[in-house]
């Protein structure tokens, strides 16, 4: 009897020891995580007839805010899109009670439509990813990990994460750059990045969770790691 209980209990150490160990990553292993994760880092624009509404975009039902309205705005003037106004702001005040009901009640703005021009197939196939029916896909550019600072194992109730903080540099596509300037937006060369990932028993994978990017010389502008982990 006693060497039954024994065999028993054996299994289950083994498995209470294995579940328990932690999970590593070397930072090689953590530098070609980043680089792979960002191999096919995109930007993607919706194409075809869009309500704008004054806030909460809702890309399912072809509704983008204002101020997607206006990042729009910028690729069309670095010449990837074309936006043809159908009824603008203005059209709506002037119009019929109907057009007074959706600017007043629904938050409506306008009615475009979005095309991609020549110059915007080009570049998107230039960039070497896949296009997907209805969109324009622009690769964001090339990203290559320069030094992991912290590389740090977390374990929150079953699961095993690591917080990964790491410098990079960044060869944007030159279109993607300009029109980020032109609303201000200033991307620089040398970055960094604080990253959250999990590691996935059922397959053995890294995924990514959340992450904050911000020029080297600049503080992040985001919380969204210490968010994830309930920090």
């Amino acid at each position: 009897m006693r060497l039954i209980i024994m065999l028993t209990l054996l299994p289950l150490f083994l498995s209470t020891t294995i579940f328990s160990a932690e999970v590593g990553l070397t930072d090689k292993e953590a530098k070609a995580f980043i680089e792979n994760l960002w191999s096919t880092s995109h930007f993607a624009i919706k194409l075809g007839s869009m309500t704008v509404v004054a806030k909460n975009t809702d890309i399912a039902k072809n509704r983008i805010s204002e101020e997607v309205y206006k990042a729009l705005q910028a690729y069309e003037k670095v010449g990837i899109i074309k936006i043809s106004v159908v009824k603008s702001s203005q059209d709506l005040l002037k119009g019929d009670w109907n057009d007074h009901l959706a600017y007043n009640l629904g938050g409506v703005r306008g009615q475009i439509v979005i095309t991609k021009t020549d110059a915007g197939e080009t570049l998107a196939k230039k960039g070497g990813l896949p296009q997907k029916d209805g969109w324009l896909v622009i690769r964001q550019g090339i990203f290559r990990v320069d030094e992991i600072i912290k590389n740090e194992a977390r374990r929150k109730g079953i699961d095993n994460y690591r917080i990964i903080m790491a410098t990079y540099t960044a060869e944007w596509t030159p279109e993607l750059k300009r029109a980020q300037e032109m609303r201000g937006k200033q991307l620089s060369e040398k970055r960094k990045v604080i990253m959250l990932i999990k590691f996935d028993p059922f397959s053995s994978t890294w995924k990514d969770v959340a992450h904050d990017l911000a020029n080297t010389d600049e503080d992040f502008t985001t919380n969204n790691v210490s968010r994830a982990l309930g920090e």
